[in-house]
């Protein structure tokens, strides 16, 4: 294979590398070196991040339309979504215990639009590499997406996933399988961050409190599965 040029990611704010940062207030923060700054150091390749936080899969298609001009053929295009796409609008839910469990992207219209995008990468030569997702802690998610909710919404919230916590887990996890399914029927290479974290006894000690981004310790556990699982010559 000839000498990759650059890796170009697109996906949300774990690929950017937004930590939540320990403290009574919420605020994110970019890590210094998250997983693929360790990543572009250990392979000596060119990295250009255009992860954005809150980024569905429409999001970056967007995103990617914008950029894909500075892109040549052989290029990489690291791709990592779902995680926004399937959560709720908890504000809303909290709020109307009738609201559809419909959620930001519908699977269907995930499932569409990754083929899609992996579709137009591949017309431009560009190669698409896919990663799958960490695993969420549910529990510690449903608390902070609350935190703001009366008590009364809290509880209607948790009526409408059937008294089931790990309805938001189970919901992530039907992403994740759409993602390892794409990449099988697509013939995508995918990088697997899910099982180094599920194979720890207690994954969510490299989770943060919001239950959903990998902290320090995780990125590190994402940097050593992309560089043992790196599918090009090094």
């Amino acid at each position: 294979m000839k000498q990759l040029k650059k890796v170009f990611a697109f996906g949300d704010s774990i690929l950017k590398g937004a930590v939540l940062e320990d403290g009574p207030r919420v605020k994110y923060t970019l890590l210094q070196k998250g997983f693929l700054e360790q990543c572009k150091e250990a392979l000596g390749i060119e990295l250009v991040n255009h992860a954005r936080f809150g980024s569905t899969i429409a999001t970056g298609r967007t995103v990617f339309d914008r950029h894909v001009s500075s892109m040549q053929p052989e290029d990489i295009a690291l791709l990592e979504f779902g995680g926004n796409d399937c959560d709720f609008p908890w504000v809303k839910v909290g709020k109307n215990p009738d609201y559809p469990k419909v959620p930001h992207t519908p699977l269907s219209e995930f499932s569409k639009f990754y083929a899609g995008l992996i579709r137009d990468c591949r017309e431009r030569g560009i190669i698409p590499v896919m990663l799958s997702l960490p695993p969420l802690v549910s529990r510690r998610f449903y608390h902070f997406v609350t935190r703001d909710l009366t008590k009364g919404e809290k509880v209607s919230v948790l009526n409408w996933m059937g008294n089931v916590i790990e309805f938001i887990s189970n919901w992530h996890i039907q992403y994740n399988l759409e993602i390892f399914h794409l990449s099988r029927t697509l013939d995508v290479p995918l990088i697997n961050l899910s099982t180094p974290f599920l194979i720890r006894p207690d994954f969510s000690a490299y989770i943060c409190r919001d239950g959903i981004h990998p902290n320090a310790f995780g990125h590190r556990l994402m940097a050593e599965a992309v560089l043992a699982q790196w599918p090009f010559e090094r």
